[in-house]
This record gives structure tokens, C-alpha cells and sequence, in this order.
């Protein structure tokens, strides 16, 4: 993944990207790169990715930069009080608000079906609350640290 507008650093395994940006368009790009590198990898199945971080962190902004390395058209807004939103594309964007959802039933109600749609890449928020349902390929953690900056960790499960 091109991070060249922040300072990423690898982990030696290659598996864990750390990056610290400095505005949410440089979130929106980091996320942007990785939409562009799923988009391929998307095609055969559902990619899940699951998305750590307090309220207003910047998950729903990083993950608009996903929805445009894919490609998809659509306006991307958090679905908080719908809970999951789909949007089209040659590789689908499903994106899921967890944060609402209070047990396992509603867990499973909800979210079960959108997490194996193929040719999609399926970004979720608040993924504890639905763990026991599917494991995540990627995990993205997203820390506030003053003002505009936040710290990004990228891990491939």
C-alpha cells in the first residue's frame, strides 16, 4: 500500500502498517490506497474488515476512502441508525454500524447475510458486538491524538 503522504512504518512480518496522520483527507487517502489494493483481492469473496476506534475517530472517514479506491459512486455516510448500508459497485462496499446492536440475536439478525456477499468488501464498525458471527481479514484501529491527528493501525488477521 502507497502511504507516501504520512509516516508508515511495517512491522517486520509485513502483516501490521502504523500510520500517524495529520488531517482527515490523509486518513481518507490511507483509506483510499487499501480500497485500492482490496479491489482485486474482493473479487472471488467477502473481505471483512473490522474498525476500532471511540466516536468521532475518523472510522466512517477512512472508510469513504475506502469506498473511492473501490471505485463506488455513492455518497458513503455512517449508517449508525440504519446499521448497515450497501454500496454498488464492481466491488460492493457494505458498510455496517455495529454500535446500536445490543446482543447476539440482533447480531445475527441484522448483519449475518451482508457479511458473505461476494465481490464486496465489507467494513465494520464496532465489530465486537458481532465477533461470535464472522472473524475480520483485516483490523483497522483508529486513535485520536490532538486536533486533527490520529494514529492508524492496519493488521492482517
Amino acid at each position: 500500500m502507497n502511504t507516501s503522504t504520512s509516516k508508515a512504518k511495517r512491522a517486520p512480518s509485513s502483516s501490521v502498517i502504523r500510520v500517524a496522520t495529520e488531517s482527515a483527507a490523509e486518513t481518507r487517502k490511507i483509506g483510499e490506497a487499501l480500497g485500492r489494493e482490496l479491489k482485486s483481492a474482493a473479487l472471488g469473496r467477502a473481505i471483512i474488515i473490522a474498525f476500532k476506534g471511540e466516536l468521532g475517530t475518523g472510522k466512517t472517514v477512512f472508510i469513504q476512502g475506502i469506498g473511492k479506491g473501490l471505485g463506488i459512486k455513492s455518497i458513503i455516510t455512517s449508517p449508525t441508525f440504519v446499521l448497515a448500508r450497501k454500496h454498488p459497485g464492481s466491488v460492493s462496499l457494505i458498510h455496517i454500524d455495529a454500535y446500536r446492536i445490543t446482543n447476539r440475536r440482533e447480531a445475527d439478525i441484522f448483519t449475518r447475510g451482508l457479511l458473505a456477499i461476494p465481490r464486496s468488501v465489507v467494513c465494520v464498525e464496532w465489530h465486537e458486538r458481532i465477533a461470535h458471527i464472522a472473524r475480520p481479514d483485516i483490523t483497522v484501529a483508529i486513535t485520536h491524538l490532538a486536533g486533527n491527528r490520529r494514529k492508524l493501525i492496519i493488521k492482517a488477521q
